[in-house]
């Protein structure tokens, strides 16, 4: 698990998934290369969501390291502990893994992977995304729901203005 930890939550992190999307992700929907991650989210929708350099480089030490010792699998992430080999990552084992993580750095709060697609949302959208790409990175039907994840306090919306009426 030790190994399988770092990449877990790497890809939370920086590509914004929902845990059902991370443990059923199938490894030909990665491509390093292109540094592209193709996910299948609520309704069978598919979307592309570009993944930055670090996240690629924790993949990249994933696959080539890590990956090789586990259970063979179509998935990305297979559950080390799981009764067969190559058995998806359950939720409730990527619950630990984030509750382990957590505890771990010694961070308060509720540890799972929604915090984690919470930060990657509100992180983008804080340092200047359009709200409209958070939204289709995120696989969110509506925008309205990932207004959520925007917290504007008010010196972002004096800086705002200012910028607006220089």
């Amino acid at each position: 698990r030790a190994g399988l930890e770092p990449a877990v939550l790497a890809t939370l992190r920086w590509a914004g998934l929902r845990a059902g999307e991370l443990c059923t992700q199938p490894l030909s929907g990665l491509d390093l290369d292109a540094q592209l991650l193709t996910v299948v989210g609520k309704g069978t929708k598919q979307r592309t969501v570009p993944i930055p350099d670090v996240l690629a480089t924790a993949l990249d030490h994933y696959l080539h390291e890590v990956r090789p010792t586990l259970p063979t699998s179509p998935l990305l992430f297979t559950n080390p502990y799981g009764q067969q080999g190559g058995q998806p990552l359950t939720g409730r084992a990527l619950l630990d893994l984030c509750r382990s993580a957590g505890a771990n750095a010694s961070i308060t709060g509720p540890h799972t992977a929604l915090r984690w697609r919470h930060t990657y949302a509100s992180l983008s959208l804080a340092r200047g995304v359009d709200l409209y790409v958070v939204s289709r990175l995120l696989g969110h039907a509506r925008v309205e729901t990932t207004q959520r994840y925007l917290h504007l306090d008010t010196g972002a919306l004096s800086n705002a203005i200012r910028r607006a009426y220089p």
